[in-house]
């Protein structure tokens, strides 16, 4: 019987997050699910994707009214098995594409946007947690999230969350607590605290 080739379409908010841990697992988890391909589209993207050769396609995209306008009606959406989009403005365009293929669409919630960090506003957003509502699952780095990620788009009680912790698929390689340390010139009695991302007001 031959083979049915399955793509993917993956919107993520910006380039530099091909690569992350959290995608890494979901690529990983697409590809042992069957599909062939997974076409990323991003910002100024990435320029190559190590791991997993010829299994991608990496496309620019801009978050605007025009582009949706100008891509909405296209056939090549048809060729798509699944739409996924990151919170929260990406799935605002997932959801459209998705819906107007009559594909199926999941939510990759590494990240929960507040009235405080808006990252969609005005009609995006409310059409962001329009599509988190109609999406089959969301993808989520813990399930302590899923409180506030139902609050946030008004989730339904049955909407099925599955959890998908930001680590790496292979084990750590890198330098153990003591070398970083002696690297860093850190004493092995200091206290240290540390943290990712950005700070906001």
């Amino acid at each position: 019987m031959e083979h049915r080739s399955m793509r993917a379409a993956y919107f993520l908010s910006r380039g530099d997050h091909i690569g992350r841990p959290f995608e890494d697992a979901i690529f990983r988890g697409l590809f042992q699910a069957g599909f062939d391909r997974i076409d990323i589209f991003a910002p100024d993207p990435a320029s190559q994707l190590d791991g997993y050769p010829g299994r991608f396609a990496i496309h620019p995209i801009e978050y605007r009214l025009a582009w949706l306008r100008r891509e909405i009606l296209a056939a090549r959406w048809r060729s798509y098995a699944l739409f996924l989009g990151a919170c929260a403005l990406p799935m605002a365009f997932a959801g459209c594409l998705a819906f107007r293929s009559r594909k199926p669409l999941v939510t990759c919630c590494d990240e929960i946007y507040t009235g405080r960090v808006p990252a969609a506003l005005g009609y995006w957003g409310t059409l962001a947690r329009f599509a988190m509502r109609h999406s089959a699952l969301t993808v989520i780095t813990d399930r302590v999230r899923c409180a506030l990620q139902r609050d946030y788009a008004g989730l339904p009680s049955d909407h099925r969350f599955v959890e998908n912790p930001c680590c790496f698929a292979s084990a750590y390689d890198g330098p153990s607590k003591t070398e970083m340390r002696e690297q860093l010139n850190i004493p092995a009695d200091e206290f240290v605290v540390s943290f990712t991302g950005e700070p906001h007001d």
